[in-house]
């Protein structure tokens, strides 16, 4: 029978899992230092109950595996350790939540399995129960990120912990969990349909039916047409269809279908970069309203043009910027607006290579969208650090749903393959302390730019998942500054080995030794 131990695998789990906890910001000064001893303390502490509470999880899960075990079920047996495993942060992963609540445990089971069932489902509770405290707890010393990683632990074991679901922003309505948004439409008596997404619930068997409503521009009033009446209207983008969302406002031309399924796609997409960069994400004024227990505040919708054809997209936007068609899809600071156009290998791939630069234009819109100041008028990146900026936005580019299941990072994804060989094949590497030099025209000017992507997507793997994700937070952090509406701070951000407390030159070292062991373990899997 496993050990306590074996069912978590070991310690450095359960220490890499409350990684972010140990990390703070930057500070030199005795004071600073001082206030900085203190904050990990506090960071510890909470640390040692994590692991103290995980502890005593896991051995009473163990002795209701041992139940199934004695009664022959085996398989059962292995999924309830299996729980309690702490999620792995080097695996940037999250499953969805379910949307209904969880129904109670059977009366007509056999009593045996009745009995364990509802003692499984007890501890679970308990457990997430604990874990949201130590989450708001987490929260009032400003570990941010340990407080979501707590938050969804917490979920993953008990679905329908009404604190930590209201603390993502859900809320209960019947039987069901539901965002602020499907509140209000539900309320509003639309209906979510699988093809055409919020409908009136009375417009529903029409558009079944292959009618439309069509309503121009601001006007008042609308009339039913034809569907191919309304493809044919709305070609000229200023009748657009326009889809809404939780997070975004999709424009298109193309059609209420793909942009409903665009729609979809980043909503996916954003509640991963969410809980990955929850800490650049969440604003002070959140963090306090969360702290007392109130519901996390709907954020502003992020605003997307999706054009029908490349002619639409490149005659919009060319007298903005001239060498437009040399692009697929672009974030402009200026207007706000992400802006892409439908590319025939989407039809048959949805989710393949040109839908990567929807999530890549979409990570810059997101970072820039959120920390934007009225008063910024510079490129993030111009005079340096560039490389992060889009090296971050080609790591998201990773991003894929599987099965419920939403994942970053992972190494076989081409734009990494490309770092491995451009490092070991082609031995070419800048060293970190020039390369965070360069700014954004040094690096978009030069000749060697496809290289510097690489290595810059490259770098992002590495500061991510190296040492089950040991320099996230710092990187965050990095990302923070250098968005910060704060000019003195945007504009001398703390480099990473500062808030890491190490130099370049070990960096680079340790990047080489994460690719080398990265690639041995590819050719390994490859060749059994």
């Amino acid at each position: 029978m496993p050990s306590i131990f074996s069912i978590l695998h070991n310690r450095r789990l359960l220490i890499a899992f409350c990684s972010a906890a140990a990390f703070s910001l930057l500070l030199t000064s005795p004071g600073q230092a001082q206030r900085r001893s203190q904050a990990e303390r506090r960071r510890q502490v909470q640390v040692d109950k994590y692991q103290k509470l995980q502890l005593g999880f896991a051995r009473s899960l163990q002795k209701i595996a041992d139940t199934c075990e004695g009664l022959g079920d085996h398989k059962q047996a292995a999924a309830i350790r299996e729980l309690a495993i702490p999620a792995r942060r080097d695996e940037m992963s999250i499953r969805t939540l379910p949307p209904e609540i969880q129904p109670d445990v059977p009366d007509d089971l056999p009593a045996d399995e009745r009995l364990w069932r509802v003692e499984l489902r007890h501890q679970r509770q308990e457990h997430a129960a604990e874990l949201y405290q130590l989450a708001q707890r987490a929260l009032d010393i400003g570990d941010v990120r340990f407080s979501y990683d707590l938050v969804y632990e917490a979920l993953r074991q008990d679905p329908d912990c009404a604190p930590a679901r209201g603390f993502l922003g859900y809320e209960r309505s019947g039987k069901e969990w539901v965002t602020p948004f499907e509140s209000r439409m539900r309320r509003s008596r639309m209906v979510n349909t699988e093809q055409f997404g919020w409908l009136p619930k009375d417009h529903v068997e029409r558009y079944e039916q292959g009618e439309r409503y069509f309503k121009p521009g601001r006007s008042a009033n609308g009339r039913w047409v034809s569907a191919a009446q309304e493809a044919e209207l709305r070609r000229d983008f200023k009748n657009a269809w326009v889809i809404r969302t939780e997070h975004y406002v999709i424009k298109t031309n193309h059609s209420m279908e793909r942009g409903v399924e665009l729609s979809r796609q980043l909503e996916d997409f954003y509640r991963l970069f969410f809980q990955t960069f929850a800490g650049f994400l969440t604003s002070r004024d959140q963090r306090i309203a969360l702290g007392k227990g109130r519901r996390r505040s709907v954020s502003p919708q992020f605003e997307i043009h999706y054009f029908r054809t490349k002619d639409d997209y490149v005659t919009t936007l060319r007298p903005r910027v001239p060498q437009i068609d040399i692009t697929t899809g672009l974030y402009l600071t200026d207007t706000g607006i992400a802006y892409f156009y439908h590319q025939e290998e989407m039809d048959d791939d949805p989710d393949g290579a040109a839908t990567r630069t929807i999530f890549h234009e979409a990570t810059h819109q997101l970072f820039s969208e959120t920390r934007k100041s009225r008063r910024r008028t510079e490129m993030v990146g111009e005079k340096g650090h560039f490389w992060i900026i889009e090296g971050i936005a080609c790591y998201m580019e990773s991003f894929t749903k599987n099965d419920g299941r939403y994942t970053l990072g992972d190494p076989s994804y081409q734009r990494f393959n490309a770092a491995r060989y451009r490092y070991i094949k082609d031995e070419y590497y800048i060293p970190l302390s020039r390369f965070v030099a360069m700014g954004a025209r040094k690096i978009q000017n030069s000749r060697d730019i496809r290289k510097i992507y690489s290595q810059a997507s490259g770098l992002a793997h590495f500061f991510m998942h190296a040492g089950n994700g040991k320099y996230r937070d710092a990187l965050i952090e990095h990302l923070s500054q250098l968005y910060s509406r704060n000019r003195r701070i945007r504009e001398n951000p703390a480099t990473l080995p500062e808030l890491i407390g190490t130099d370049y030159e070990a960096l680079d070292d340790e990047y080489g030794a994460y690719l080398r062991e990265q690639q041995n373990q590819r050719t390994a899997s490859t060749n059994p």
